[in-house]
């Protein structure tokens, strides 16, 4: 018996909720769309977590300082799962609408109206798949 995670909107929507009212109280930016989750397609008798995608748009010129993991080397499986899916995020240009990729630590220089997309990693999967 047992059961695979459940999906991001429901794990993070403390850190989700409150991230974005301290997040938008503090610095001169808006998050327009609620956290979506992407299904996970991981292998496993229990599948991991689903990545959840998050928007900020500044509003105002600033520095955008990015330190995370999980972008090279995905989450790993246990028990015969399968790894999950790397994260990634890029700030798309209001300017020009270009994307621009950033590293796992990394920094960028945002103006009104850019846009900084994050995709976090999904879980791991648990158990052989039966």
């Amino acid at each position: 018996s047992g059961w695979g995670a459940e999906a991001g909107e429901f794990c993070f929507f403390v850190f989700l909720v409150r991230g974005v009212l301290v997040l938008t109280s503090s610095f001169s930016c808006s998050c327009p769309c609620r956290p979506c989750c992407r299904l996970s397609l991981v292998r496993g008798r229990w599948r991991g977590g689903c990545g959840v995608d998050r928007e900020i748009e500044f509003l105002e010129p600033m520095s955008l300082q990015v330190l995370s993991n999980r972008r090279r080397v995905a989450p790993y499986g246990a028990m015969g799962g399968g790894e999950g899916e790397l994260g990634r995020h890029w700030v798309v240009r209001a300017e020009t609408g270009k994307t621009e990729a950033l590293g796992s630590c990394d920094q960028a220089e945002v103006g009104p109206g850019d846009v900084f997309v994050v995709q976090t990693p999904s879980g791991g999967g648990y158990g052989l798949q039966e």
